[in-house]
């Protein structure tokens, strides 16, 4: 009779358990969990409940709006290349050990069940094997009985002969058991291997997962350091953005401060140019007056007559 599998129900609740300690599940502490399982079976369940399991969300940097979308596309544009071999890589692992897992599994129902027939079988020879022992035993005394009384009975030798061909059909029948249970163990031995290259196999993929895993990690911390630099370029930009500012405002300062002075000068200049015209305007009043006198103190002199000759 084969052994009863572990189900999906009891590696999720493992899963919780382990998930709730603070672990990573695996199939090592998911079968330590349960205390029995095989690991193949195990690796579908985990395998499900990976793929039904929601993807944690990750809360963005607080930056600026333009500074995080440069951020982003220039990490998507870094990244892309990387991300989707890896991601290519990850479901080919992940499609490789689900199908090696139902081979395992497949392959150990075979065994158990191919093991219970073979016990079944070994029992059957065993039974036969005290038959046909019994049969010798029988046929021997029939032998010595025939022995003595070989010239006194036809019927004696008849029972004989028969009993002779039941003993050759058992023998007959028993070597047939015994072919097939080497047959039987041959494909045992056979499927034995097969199971060794399965896990072998199932080796391989699981150091190309692990492997997978590891190169996952790796991207997140490399991306993990690209945004703590570029937040360090942000800090830097800030700081060299708030000194500029400081040597704008001061620059304005002075020149709000030439600008008074400058103001000043002029409105200076603008008055002494005022009280110097005022000052010319008066004596060229003077100017004026003087002239006039000057005209009236001065003889009329006759036009000159151009007609004569």
């Amino acid at each position: 009779m084969a052994r009863p599998g572990i189900t999906y129900q009891d590696v999720a609740a493992a899963i919780d358990k382990i998930i709730a300690s603070g672990e990573n599940p695996t199939i090592k502490r998911v079968r330590d969990a349960l205390g029995t399982g095989s690991p193949n079976t195990i690796l579908t369940h985990l395998t499900t409940w990976r793929d039904a399991a929601p993807v944690k969300e990750r809360k963005a940097p607080e930056l600026p709006a333009e500074l995080q979308s440069a951020i982003t596309k220039e990490l998507a544009r870094q990244a892309a290349e990387s991300r989707s071999e890896v991601e290519d890589q990850l479901k080919q692992t992940k499609a490789e050990s689900k199908e090696l897992a139902q081979l395992g599994e497949s392959l150990e129902l075979e065994v158990d069940d191919l093991r219970d027939k073979n016990q079944a079988l070994t029992d059957e020879n065993l039974k036969l094997l005290a038959l046909s022992e019994e049969r010798k035993q029988e046929v021997n005394k029939l032998t010595d009985g025939l022995r003595q009384e070989r010239d006194s009975s036809e019927s004696a030798r008849l029972k004989l002969a028969q009993e002779l061909n039941k003993v050759e059909l058992l023998t007959s029948r028993v070597n047939e058991l015994l072919a097939a249970a080497l047959d039987k163990e041959k494909s045992l031995l056979k499927i034995t291997s097969d199971k060794n290259k399965f896990e072998l196999d199932w080796s391989v993929a699981k150091a190309k997962f692990e492997d997978a895993e590891l190169q996952i990690k790796k991207l997140e911390n490399d991306l993990a350091n690209s945004l703590a630099q570029a937040k360090d370029r942000e800090s830097e930009l800030e700081k060299r953005i708030a000194d500029q500012a400081t040597r704008l405002e001061t620059k304005l300062a002075e020149m709000e401060t030439k600008k008074d002075s400058l103001i000043a000068t002029i409105e200076a200049k603008n008055d002494s140019l005022i009280a110097a015209i005022g000052v010319a305007q008066f004596e060229s009043g003077e100017l004026k007056g003087r002239l006039a006198e000057i005209e009236k103190h001065l003889p009329v002199l006759p036009l000159p007559d151009n007609n004569k000759t």
